[in-house]
């Protein structure tokens, strides 16, 4: 799997490029915390989102993530909203009881 920042693409299956245009911010970011609260990382956008979930995700299994990962990275190819995109990500966070704020 490839997610690329710039516009480049995204989860090329079998060495397809995905490719994806702007990429706007969520009205509100979601703000995941680690470390024992002392570390964070603000994502503000499903491109955001489907690569935290690539690349940082605690447990890249169960329901939730996976649907998570499907929609965030729709939504950065048009085909699934941003709101649902960001419902799915903290949907993903709970399951893994990884801990998210809303600002």
């Amino acid at each position: 799997m490839a997610l690329i920042r710039g516009g480049a693409e995204i989860f090329g299956k079998r060495g397809r490029t995905v490719l994806f245009g702007d990429v706007k911010n969520w009205p509100r970011a979601v703000v995941v915390t680690y470390n024992h609260d002392t570390s964070f990382v603000v994502v503000q956008n499903s491109l955001e989102a489907a690569e935290y979930l690539v690349h940082c995700w605690p447990r890249r299994s169960g329901k939730a993530f996976r649907k998570a990962l499907k929609v965030c990275t729709d939504a950065v190819q048009g085909r699934a909203s941003d709101e649902e995109a960001q419902s799915r990500f903290i949907a993903a966070a709970r399951e893994a009881e990884v801990a998210v704020t809303i600002h």
